[in-house]
């Protein structure tokens, strides 16, 4: 069976148990899990190199060199999104929770269509 590489912004290294980060490009690390079927099978971290200081498509072409194929994320600007896309990875937006909660929430068909994030800040998002 094949193995899909599910990527999940995280502010720490907890495994499953890691809260999702709400900001993807200033995560401290990413869980990449790899699941087949509807089975999680593997979890580790990789940490973020470009936290805090990323140029426009740096994450999405890391993510892309740990072989991911999904990023299951909260926030999520346009720009960003494209970028994701660009490098093969289907974006899923709007989640919250833990690793183990997101992955299974997508699993189980909770896929959201990206949507820009819509929030007051000064970097490029595209927030409003």
């Amino acid at each position: 069976m094949d193995r899909t590489r599910i990527v999940v912004p995280c502010d720490m290294r907890a495994g499953l148990d890691s809260e999702l980060c709400q900001h993807f490009g200033r995560c401290a690390t990413f869980a990449v899990v790899g699941v087949e079927g509807d089975e999680i099978v593997s979890c580790e971290h990789a940490d973020n190199p470009h936290q805090g200081h990323h140029a426009r498509g740096a994450v999405p072409e890391f993510c892309r060199e740990l072989g991911a194929e999904v990023l299951l994320c909260g926030g999520i600007g346009g720009g960003a999104i494209a970028h994701f896309e660009q490098s093969g990875i289907t974006v899923s937006a709007r989640h919250s929770g833990t690793v183990r909660e997101v992955v299974a929430e997508y699993l189980r068909g909770g896929s959201n269509a990206p949507s820009p994030c819509r929030h007051d800040h000064p970097h490029s998002c595209g927030g409003r």
